[in-house]
């Protein structure tokens, strides 16, 4: 019995999906799509994000949870490594000290990991983060 092959979107992504995704049409439904699907989310103030896999902003979505965990290792990753910028780790010790403002400090750091993480959680890196976690 052959089993079907998964199409490998990690390895095409910028040569054959993202120029689909760049078509107005196409560009036009998956934003609808998926801000319609975040509006469901009266807090969430995230918005699509050109070129990105919709699944991202699924927040019942197994590659959330994939994602949040090789976040939280790769965030390890560069802490041990010493690459964390250094203002960050001033305001995250900074915050664990003030408990006054814990929900702002809090977003601010979120924020600030996401963009630390985000060249490691493109989508053409995730397959090369993947394989960098599990194989060692």
């Amino acid at each position: 019995m052959e089993y079907p092959i998964n199409y490998d979107f990690g390895t095409n992504w910028q040569t054959k999906i993202v120029p689909f995704l760049e078509h107005p049409k196409v560009l036009r439904a998956i934003t609808r799509g998926v801000n319609g699907y975040l509006n469901n989310f009266p807090l969430c103030k995230k918005k699509y994000k050109q070129n990105t896999p919709p699944a991202r902003y699924s927040s019942k979505d197994l590659h959330v949870m994939l994602m949040d965990r090789k976040e939280e290792i790769q965030m390890k990753k560069l802490r041990k490594e010493k690459k964390l910028p250094k203002d960050f780790l001033a305001f995250e010790r900074k915050s664990k000290k003030n408990t006054d403002d814990d929900d702002e400090s809090w977003i601010r750091i979120m924020e600030w990991q996401n963009e630390i993480l985000e060249p490691y959680t493109c989508w053409d890196a995730e397959v090369v983060i993947f394989t960098m976690i599990h194989s060692g």
